[in-house]
């Protein structure tokens, strides 16, 4: 068709604009790079440099964030909101209050029992010792003597002397060693005895002991001090400080502001809801297993379980150990410790694939990778606070790089969202030479997906960026052929599956017509000739066209893309078809469709013509070219072109 289409000039010169979907993003300015990299790094500078200052004060927000609900409740009951945030306020005190009493007056009953264990700690720290002593210590004799066999075998060479023999009991040593003794000075004279060291502590006075213990509890009772008076302001004055965010920062951006900040809070309120929910009731559960197997101090363990479980990953080995610990050092025999390891096992893979779920799921946004990454860079910030905030704190770097656009990065980084588009995802298997990947992908696809939804939405795009690449001359020699090919079956292996598919369900439903109902509706004497526009991609999308049409009870059939255009009229003459589609692929899409909808019209002037277009970057420009050529039947995407030519 190349050597007959008079519109060569006309097709070069419309390869330069392309569709947004299959167009790169523009790449960023270098210095705009430089700018983004320099504030990153300032911005880290000064969260580690004033991390005493901001670290309760990210704290009081994270509380204010868990605790707000709660306030809005109470004023919607009508309470007033000053009295709803100290009512809240304190009844949140009181129960932090109460957890740190309950768990320093364990730890003291704990610390004065532990002498108690220590009979039972030192046996089976012996057992085990002597154990493993006892199996490495064979297997260490008996690698001593291999290697002495060898070493004997290969040092000595023939006719060496014998070696020196040791003196026999009662037998005087040699005259060397008696004159050596002899002419020692150091064996005349007599041992300095040693001088003994008394070493004499100062007097400890009340006051110093006093002031020593205050002042080491100074700094972290300041520090809660100061995350109350943080917490109560930002309770009171909720309003007051979102608008004046707001007023900062989205000044001409109202609506993505807003949108932003409201997300944001929402996300982490629910988020820390609903993990002081499951956290709770994990330290509860460990509580009572404990105190159930008759654990010493199981309401410690219990609590300590429950707040170390905020540390991801981590901390709820860290909140088993201990009681792990406490078991073997409490209990004779192995049976109980045993079952203690069991019972933590069962709670963690109960909370990970059932409770926490059906809670929250997927609701922070932020993918398990970065969840871990953020658990190593807070807790390398702020030390074991960072530990605790470290998701919550992702959560709204997440947010703000979904809504802010030179934070982008920290969406794509950090959210959970697909890395790649869908179609995206698909070219760079093809490009990968990964034709399996691809296969098993739109498997997973049309489980939820149409078939027609995967060829418009996802292969349709796909091949748009091959044509695209093609043209511009980035692809390697042989690889848009080979993607052409990979499409082929792949389309074929599609088709297979959806008409056996729909074969088994009429089977199920009706087995008497079960042959109707896996090809479709019957259109007797309907048949549709699918030409394409010039290249192979036409044709692909052609053959996806072609097969849609199948499954509605149409018969159709395919031009290859190397037929030329009289060819093509010749074989319309034979073939008497109903109506024509032609499919075009951008760029040059409208050109080549306009000449061959202009040939077609010439010599059948009653002929039903209907163009695709598809994924056109103008879709109404390109209408309006199409219809003066004679055609007024222009589709879009495959199921508006089902439907035209079904009608």
């Amino acid at each position: 068709m190349a050597s007959d289409n008079p519109n060569a000039t006309e097709s070069a010169k419309s390869r330069g604009p392309n569709t947004p979907q299959v167009r790169p993003p523009p790449p960023a300015p270098r210095a705009s790079r430089l700018v983004v990299v320099i504030s990153v790094a300032v911005v880290v500078a000064v969260l580690y440099l004033a991390g005493p200052v901001l670290i309760p004060v990210a704290l009081a927000v994270l509380l204010s964030f868990l605790l707000a609900p709660l306030v809005r409740r109470l004023v919607k009951l009508g309470l007033g909101r000053t009295f709803s945030v100290f009512s809240v306020s304190t009844l949140a005190l009181l129960v932090v209050a109460t957890l740190g009493w309950v768990m320093a007056s364990q730890a003291l009953e704990l610390a004065e029992n532990l002498p108690q264990y220590r009979d039972n700690i030192r046996q089976k720290l012996t057992s085990a010792q002597s154990q493993m002593t006892s199996t490495l210590g064979r297997a260490s004799d008996s690698l001593q003597q291999i290697s002495a066999e060898m070493s004997k075998a290969s040092s000595q060479p023939a006719g060496a002397p014998p070696e020196e023999a040791a003196p026999r009991d009662g037998q005087a040593p040699t005259a060397r060693t008696n004159a050596t003794d002899a002419t020692d000075p150091a064996s005349t004279e007599p041992a300095a005895r040693p001088v003994p060291v008394q070493i004499v502590e100062k007097p400890v006075r009340i006051i110093e002991f006093v002031l020593g213990s205050f002042a080491s509890m100074l700094s972290p009772l300041t520090t809660i001090g100061i995350v109350i008076v943080f917490v109560v302001l930002i309770l009171l004055y909720r309003e007051d400080l979102r608008d004046r965010m707001v007023y900062l920062i989205g000044t001409g951006r109202l609506t993505t502001t807003t949108q932003a900040m409201d997300e944001g809070a929402s996300r982490v309120s629910r988020y820390l809801l609903m993990l002081l929910i499951v956290n709770s009731s994990y330290g509860l559960t460990v509580g009572i297993g404990l105190w159930i197997m008759g654990v010493p101090n199981a309401i410690l363990f219990g609590v300590l379980a429950g707040l170390v479980r905020y540390v991801p990953y981590v901390g709820p080995w860290v909140g088993a150990a201990l009681p792990i610990a406490m078991s073997l050092a409490v209990f004779d025999s192995w049976n109980r410790p045993l079952i203690i390891i069991g019972l933590f096992v069962l709670l963690e893979l109960i909370s990970n694939n059932l409770i926490e779920p059906w809670l929250y799921g997927s609701r922070t946004g932020i993918s398990p990778m970065a969840v871990m990454v953020a658990a190593v860079f807070w807790g390398w910030l702020w030390g074991p606070i960072g530990l605790i905030m470290a998701t919550p704190l992702t959560v709204c770097l997440v947010v703000m790089g979904r809504y802010v656009p030179r934070l982008g990065f920290l969406s794509v980084l950090l959210g959970d969202g697909p890395s790649l588009p869908p179609e995206a995802k698909v070219y760079q298997r093809f490009l990968a030479g990964d034709c399996d990947e691809v296969f098993h992908f739109t498997q997973e696809y049309i489980k939820c997906k149409t078939l027609n939804d995967l060829y418009q939405d996802v292969l349709m795009p796909a091949l748009a960026m091959a044509e695209h690449d093609r043209q511009a001359g980035r692809l390697e020699d042989g690889q848009d052929q080979f993607i052409y090919q990979c499409l082929r079956a792949l389309i074929e292996e599609l088709g297979d599956r959806h008409t056996e598919a729909a074969k088994a369900k009429a089977e199920a439903s009706e087995p008497a017509a079960a042959a109707v109902d896996a090809a479709g509706p019957t259109a007797a004497g309907r048949m549709v000739l699918c030409i394409p526009a010039r290249d192979e991609a036409d044709e692909i999308t052609a053959l996806m066209l072609v097969q849609l049409l199948k499954f509605e009870g149409i018969s159709g059939r395919v031009v290859s893309a190397r037929t030329l255009m009289g060819e093509v009229l010749e074989e319309m003459e034979t073939l008497t078809p109903t109506a024509i589609c032609v499919c075009a692929m951008p760029p040059a899409a409208t050109s080549h469709a306009r000449y061959v909808c202009k040939r077609v019209l010439a010599r059948f002037a009653d002929m039903k013509v209907v163009v695709g277009i598809w994924n056109s970057p103008d879709l109404d420009r390109a209408q309006e070219r199409i219809r003066t050529c004679g055609t007024q039947h222009v589709a879009a995407t495959l199921d508006n072109a089902v439907q035209l030519l079904r009608g």
